[in-house]
């Protein structure tokens, strides 16, 4: 169901939720073989674990990466966003048609990055991972308004990429509606559309409004 929202024309992605309606879970949707998660929000444990939950066992998909940028970030204040680009260059390296997975972007500017460059990390790394012919999944908060430098940068990702918005809807988890990127369209298929998600000890149930899949 969830892959009727995704183009195989689409190489770009960032999912932007809310502190009422996580989106993280959206991210176990695109892991696959040759992936590689770059840990902003939660140490290597924590994917591990909920992937046991939602059936996934990342420890034995082929040539999975993890990269605890976290705990670099807590440990090291001076670290330049040069130096993380260049861990995931080699990472990245190793690999061909990668999906690279960032949970999430907002502690960058949580951490006092300049969003000016954080804005040029993130378009490097989107043209790394494309140069590459990867898939590149980005996940952001979307619910301060009145932070101007989060809104500069999700205004900036969503111009570049299809956004997949995580909201609040009564009597189920929540829903997934996919909008198109201008920049991100040109020669491309995207399917815009809306899910319902309702999510379960072992994983999540998406359903279209309507239907009766609870």
């Amino acid at each position: 169901m969830f892959s009727s929202l995704i183009s195989p024309d689409c190489k770009s992605y960032l999912i932007t939720d809310t502190i009422t309606c996580k989106g993280s879970f959206l991210l176990y949707q695109f892991i696959q073989p040759k992936t590689i998660l770059i840990g902003l929000a939660q140490n290597r444990n924590h994917y591990v674990t909920v992937g046991k939950k939602l059936g996934i066992q990342l420890e034995q998909i082929p040539d999975f990466n993890f990269i605890d940028l976290l705990n670099q970030l807590v440990n090291d204040s001076d670290i330049s966003l040069d130096t993380i680009l260049n861990q995931i260059k080699q990472s990245l390296s190793k690999l061909s048609k990668p999906t690279v997975i960032v949970d999430d972007v907002t502690p960058l500017l949580y951490f006092g990055l300049d969003v000016i460059k954080v804005i040029t990390f993130l378009s490097e790394l989107h043209h790394i991972v494309h140069d590459n012919g990867g898939l590149l999944v980005l996940l952001s908060h979307d619910d301060c308004p009145g932070d101007k430098d989060l809104v500069l940068l999700n205004n900036w990702i969503s111009h570049q990429m299809e956004t997949i918005l995580v909201g609040f809807t009564e009597g189920v988890n929540g829903q997934l509606q996919v909008k198109r990127g201008s920049k991100s369209i040109e020669g491309k298929s995207v399917v815009e559309g809306l899910l319902l998600y309702y999510l379960t000890e072992s994983g999540v149930n998406f359903f279209t409004r309507g239907s009766n899949n609870l």
